[in-house]
């Protein structure tokens, strides 16, 4: 095997505190051993030989502008007088430092300097704090509390903490460090800075500076250079910058479209195009019409920005096209007055020309006059963009123009009212990537590095999502996706098109929604529409719904419930509880029922008093007390008039399993309604009967005379009344039975009762002699189809 280098497998470093072996020909033809420990057993012959010895200092080096060794020590009052071995290096205000700690001296000392004399300083003996200072002590100056030159040191630092460095200090303006360390090279581990986040604060060996500047070539872990990496990114950036820019700027001027991420869209100009025939044909290459472009404007890329390039023509913005135009002031006469306003642009002259600035077609009627904007201007050809500020009178009509006979690159146009200094922004764009992250963001700042909005993408091993942040910092809208599920915040959500959750719930793209299962609290519904069942099951009265969901109340009410029980203690007593007065319950169906719940078994009645001015109404009657009887429910419902409460109108009562009460409450049951379908009374007046009064089950349908029931009878005094139906009221004389009641005013008894039954009609007797009656009677007509 013939080689120029063998080493050991694994990291060679050379040197003293290197690591591996290695056998190898430099660059200058010699060859090189570097191992450990060798061991020759023969001869080893040696032509040169050169041992070097490595020294080392223990602690730390403090490099600054003075430093000294005392040699003497003198107080004078309230001061020490210290001189040094040599010549003296400190001045007045010098903060002076010394610390030992040799065997059982251990002394430290950070003291000022009051004053400095010909051969040392004056220093106030308050300064060391009950340390003396002794000959031989090593002094070095860290910081000044009034010379800025002289507040800067360098400490070289290899102590037994495991944290070899190397610190830049400056700004040490008193006896502490604190905000003074510019830089750090070595163990970065202890240093805390709030500009990091908590989890990526400096640690490790490493560079820590604010400011770096570095050249040549940079390597990650992934074998990839720096420079590779962005120029990967910035493809992937660049539209979003674009966008960004586009959506600010569009807030704060009068164009449309400012600056061309859209192409051309709301813009106009021409644009000398030849295209190249043979034989009257097209001449086609790489896929298109082969043509040589003249002059015109486009949207190109220019050192990597969207930009319009202009050549000997123009761009034109129409008054329609424009964003919007700012509100004119109106002076004493009754005329508006015209507005200043200020353009501002980006451009890069490739060929000097003139540039010219307006708007066409002004219309000035009923302005006060004024000379319309209207600038033009010699332009010369520029290495780099700069920026191109110009302003003047404008009424808000007219077409915009924007013209170059050379040849031009612009971006950024805006057109505003406000200074163009207000319209200075600056963009800046960050990609950072990290064994933990991967971050990428834009933001806009101010003119005064103020954050004005902010928006990103950050990738980490539990979440990856989009996000923005305010002027102010705060978390405005965030869409990301982690191990335990996606989530969504933001002020307003827009979804186009069907969303939809597993096919069990879906927002159709009309804005309904469908869904198998929902529980919904708290919430306001409009025209709702509900095919199927809806269901709200029964609570105690201790139950409520809050926006955390349900919680326990100690005093017995409806609360927010449809349906509620609430067990009457009995004893004598009413259980109290509570019914809301609130427009809140306008509209609000419940049902109340004293029943037992749990372990508690009712006995006794409950009841709920109205506030003053307000009232259940129950059977036409307003009441200031409901009261609910053991095995009792009351149905009612909240009366009001948009955000006015009127109170509670009883709709039933009915008894739930009254078979289930003791003792002498219990029965069978309650009954049930009468279909009664006619109500009358007849009365007789020498002899001859009339219908006085009627009412009919369907009196709210029919409005017409004959649809009243109406009697005949053969003669006067005759003791025979026959009281006829509406034709088709019934079937047949079964379907109804009659029951009758007779009175007389004089206090006599009456005898009444149905001598026939027709399917139209049915006939009373009134005669119990020979003699005809003075008396009448009432009667009831019941609907018998349903009996059995």
């Amino acid at each position: 095997m013939t080689s120029d280098s063998i080493r050991s497998a694994g990291q060679f470093v050379d040197g003293m505190l290197g690591a591996g072996f290695q056998l190898w020909k430099g660059e200058d033809g010699r060859t090189y051993l570097t191992v450990d420990k060798l061991t020759v057993r023969q001869t080893m012959a040696v032509m040169e030989l050169l041992i070097e010895k490595v020294r080392s200092v223990g602690g730390q080096i403090c490099v600054s502008a003075a430093n000294g060794r005392i040699k003497t020590v003198e107080e004078s009052g309230e001061h020490y007088l210290i001189t040094f071995e040599q010549e003296n290096m400190f001045v007045q205000h010098d903060l002076v430092r010394c610390q030992t700690f040799t065997g059982k001296d251990m002394r430290s000392y950070w003291v000022e300097v009051a004053d400095v004399t010909e051969d040392g300083i004056v220093v106030a003996k308050e300064e060391f704090e009950g340390v003396e200072p002794k000959e031989g002590d090593e002094c070095v100056l860290m910081g000044n509390t009034a010379n800025t030159d002289r507040q800067n040191i360098v400490l070289i630092s290899a102590t037994e903490d495991g944290q070899p460095r190397v610190d830049v200090m400056d700004g040490v303006s008193g006896k502490t460090f604190d905000n003074a360390l510019r830089a750090r090279l070595g163990n970065l581990d202890g240093i805390k800075d709030d500009k990091f986040p908590a989890d990526r604060q400096p640690r490790g060996n490493g560079l820590y500076a604010d400011n770096a500047y570095m050249k040549g070539t940079f390597v990650l872990e992934t074998g990839e250079d720096v420079k590779t990496r962005f120029e990967i990114t910035e493809g992937k950036v660049q539209s979003a910058i674009d966008s960004v820019r586009n959506d600010f700027l569009s807030e704060k001027g009068y164009l449309n479209n400012p600056t061309f991420a859209s192409g051309l869209e709301k813009w106009n100009s021409e644009n000398e195009t030849v295209f190249f025939l043979v034989g009257n044909k097209w001449v086609w290459a790489n896929g298109a019409a082969l043509s040589k472009k003249g002059d015109g404007a486009s949207v190109v890329t220019d050192m990597g920005r969207k930009v319009v390039r202009i050549r000997n023509k123009y761009i034109r913005q129409k008054h329609e096209n424009l964003r919007f135009v700012p509100t004119f002031p109106t002076n004493s006469d009754g005329k508006k007055e015209a507005l200043p306003v200020y353009l501002s642009f980006f451009y890069r002259c490739a060929k000097a020309g003139t540039l010219k600035i307006g708007f066409e077609n002004v219309d000035k009627t009923g302005f006060v006059d004024f000379n319309s904007m209207e600038v033009s201007e010699e332009i010369a050809a520029t290495g780099g963009y700069v920026q191109y500020t110009c302003s003047g009178l404008w009424n808000g009509t007219g077409d915009f123009k924007l013209s170059f006979d050379g040849d031009i690159y612009l971006y950024m146009l805006v057109l505003s009212t406000d200074k163009i200094e207000a319209l200075t922004y600056k963009y800046k764009t960050l990609f950072e990537q990290s064994e933990r992250l991967v971050k990428i963001s834009a933001a806009v700042y101010d003119k005064d590095e103020r954050a004005l909005e902010e928006t990103g993408l950050i990738v980490t091993s539990k979440v990856s999502g989009l996000y923005a942040i305010d002027v102010d910092g705060n978390l405005k809208s965030f869409v990301g996706a982690g191990q335990d599920g996606v989530k969504i915040k933001a002020s307003n959500i827009q979804l186009e098109g069907l969303v939809t959750a597993n096919n069990n719930f879906k927002i159709l793209e009309d804005g309904s929604i469908e869904t198998i299962k929902a529980t919904i609290g708290q919430s306001l519904l409009r025209d709702v529409r509900i095919n199927g069942a809806i269901r709200t099951p029964f609570r105690d009265g201790n139950y409520a719904l809050s926006a955390d969901g349900p919680i326990v109340v100690s005093t017995f009410g409806l609360q927010n419930n449809n349906n509620i029980i609430i067990p009457g203690a009995g004893g004598g007593w009413y259980t109290a509880f509570t019914v809301p007065f609130s427009s809140e319950f306008n509209g609000f169906r419940a049902m109340v029922l004293n029943y037992h719940w749990n372990n508690e078994r009712t006995t006794g009645p409950i009841a709920a008093t109205a506030p003053s001015g307000f009232y259940f109404y129950e059977d036409g009657e307003p009441l200031t007390t409901l009261i609910v009887n053991a095995y009792e429910a009351v149905e009612m419902i909240g009366v009001g008039d948009g955000e006015t409460f009127k109170g509670w109108l009883v709709l039933n009562r009915r008894l739930f399993n009254y078979g289930d009460a003791p003792g002498p409450l219990k029965s069978i049951g309650e009954g049930f309604d009468l279909k009664a379908m006619y109500l009358g009374k007849v009365e007789f007046t020498n002899g001859t009967p009339t219908l006085v009064r009627q009412k009919r089950w369907n009196r709210n349908i029919y409005d017409n005379e004959n649809k009243n029931l109406y009697i005949s009878y053969p003669s006067k005094g005759d003791k025979y009344v026959t009281v006829h139906f509406p034709s088709g009221t019934f079937s047949s004389a079964d379907k109804y039975e009659v029951m009758l009641t007779g009175f007389n005013d004089a206090g006599a008894n009456i005898y009444a009762c149905v001598s026939a039954k027709t399917a139209d009609s049915f006939t009373v007797y009134t005669g119990d002699d020979e003699t005809f009656n003075a008396g009448g009677f009432t009667f009831m007509v019941l609907g018998t189809w349903f009996w059995t």
